[in-house]
């Protein structure tokens, strides 16, 4: 098997489709594949090898060429007998290195303008023997290339084998990436067809959520709604006095009211006046005298409370 030299392959079997020239310039939108498929079509229109014959081609016989007889001369141009001379053969020769062509058809007889007649007497015109025919000579055999046993060139031996080897490990690598690919989408997509029923569940759960809060959503809604009219009432009031938040709903009330307020004051005193007698502000007998008058009072204060409470009916707030 020889290489034959093409449009896109070198005589030394190197190969220059566009698809190599595109990998060049791009080659992350090329594969391995798609430059085998593009080496097959090219390789389909033009085959790159051609083999040798297995012997020699039958050249087909050559013909022999005779000398046609020559025509006769004309009568103007009769030749006397002492000035004829002998017909002479044509020369050899060697036949080009293609086959010969099929001999041409033997040379008529020319056409010879016949001269006006005019009655003359002409001699008898000389018989000639025909010319022998020209020698054969056996050309040789046009050398065949095919013919010659020629080991392939070493650069193109080595150059196949480098390129099957890098097509080897580049199909091994990249089956072995898809196989891992294909691995990853299998579990993907059992990972997907699992959590499809969670998904649902979830789904539901989560109307259900929705249900809820949109129900909490109203009942806020309304309590807001209440709280607003409420607010928007009491503000059309007007802001009450201090005396009129703290009172009691009667006299008597308002009496207990009054004693309590007192009672608390007393003993904000008496507990200012051991303060001042702790600090030496006032004398000891200063704070016995104070104190006793406190104290005489604050009794006072709080025996009428208790009765008042003991009066007032059951279930009736006392202050309030």
């Amino acid at each position: 098997m020889l290489v034959r030299p093409g449009p896109h392959l070198d005589p030394s079997g190197r190969l220059g489709i566009e698809y190599l020239q595109q990998w060049v310039r791009k080659s992350e939108g090329c594969s391995v594949s798609g430059l085998v498929e593009a080496m097959q079509g090219e390789f389909g229109r033009s085959p790159p090898v051609y083999a040798k014959p297995h012997g020699p081609p039958v050249l087909p016989p050559k013909p022999m060429q005779t000398q046609s007889p020559a025509p006769g001369p004309s009568p103007a141009q009769i030749p006397s007998p002492a000035l004829a001379a002998p017909a002479q053969a044509p020369p050899n020769y060697q036949l080009p290195p293609r086959p010969p062509p099929p001999p041409p058809p033997p040379n008529p007889t020319p056409y010879q303008p016949q001269p006006s007649f005019v009655p003359q007497q002409f001699a008898p015109q000389p018989q000639y023997p025909p010319a022998p025919p020209p020698p054969v000579v056996a050309s040789p055999p046009i050398p065949n290339l095919l013919d010659a046993d020629e080991a392939p060139a070493l650069g193109i031996v080595s150059l196949h084998n480098e390129v099957h080897a890098k097509l080897s490990s580049s199909l091994a690598s990249l089956s072995t990436a898809l196989a891992l690919d294909a691995e990853r989408l299998r579990a993907h997509q059992g990972a997907l067809l699992a959590g499809e029923p969670a998904i649902r569940d979830e789904m539901a759960r989560l109307e259900a959520v929705r249900d809820v809060c949109n129900g909490v959503v109203g009942r806020v809604g309304a309590v807001v709604s209440g709280a607003e009219s409420w607010v928007n009432d009491v503000r059309g009031r007007g802001e009450p006095s201090v005396d009129e938040l703290v009172c009691g709903v009667s006299i008597v009330g308002n009496q207990v009211v009054n004693l309590v307020a007192e009672d608390n004051a007393i003993e904000d005193t008496i507990f200012h006046l051991s303060k001042a007698l702790n600090s030496g502000r006032i004398d000891l007998e200063r704070f016995l005298r104070s104190t006793r008058l406190l104290a005489e009072e604050q009794f006072m204060k709080r025996a009428l409370i208790e009765k008042i409470n003991a009066n007032m009916p059951v279930g009736q707030p006392a202050g309030y």
